[in-house]
């Protein structure tokens, strides 16, 4: 894919919106390195730009404390925000219940949307296994529930995309699920 006028703007667009936040990590790697890795990803499965720019605007609904779904549409367009909308999380509701919903609503939203689910939950495993490496079990504290809780809502999400859609990245989700799995195994 080209970078368009219209990619580079959202790029641009979620830079500044994710301006100041950081990955739970100790090296404190700045959070946009999030969202354009799974840009990146999404962009290996599609050409589509809305696809790409949902994918580096997929945690602004919920992470980025004032900014609305009406101006994600006045910046993006309805089909970005549509898609966008099918992988946020309602940050209100208590852990268990949104991790919940959230699986509801990729059993019902769009390929688009389960593709950035998947390289969301690609980029995300990978990075708390590297920074799980790094940090020793101390990483785990920083997440409610530790690596089990992880675990089964990242096998969760697999198995609801693995049945819900046919796509080539889900191949890729569950082979960086395997080696996440196997990375929390303790050493013998």
């Amino acid at each position: 894919m080209k970078l368009t006028e219209r990619l580079r703007r959202a790029i641009d667009l979620a830079a500044r919106l994710h301006n100041g936040q950081v990955r739970k990590t100790a090296d404190v790697l700045p959070y946009i390195s999030h969202p354009f890795a799974v840009a990146w990803i999404v962009a290996q499965y599609t050409d589509d730009e809305d696809s790409i720019i949902a994918a580096l605007m997929h945690d602004t609904l919920e992470d980025v404390k004032g900014y609305t779904m009406e101006q994600l549409i006045s910046d993006c367009g309805q089909r970005v925000a549509d898609i966008v909308k099918g992988v946020s999380e309602e940050k209100s509701l208590p852990f268990e219940k949104r991790k919940q919903l959230y699986i509801e609503t990729i059993k019902q939203g769009s390929l688009e949307s389960m593709m950035i689910c998947a390289a969301d939950k690609i980029h995300n495993m990978r990075s708390m296994m590297e920074a799980a490496e790094k940090e020793g079990e101390e990483f785990w504290n920083r997440f409610h529930g530790g690596d089990d809780t992880r675990r089964e809502f990242f096998g969760a999400v697999l198995e609801t995309v693995k049945n819900t859609f046919d796509h080539p990245i889900i191949a890729e989700l569950e082979k960086t699920y395997n080696d996440f799995c196997a990375a929390l195994e303790p050493a013998t």
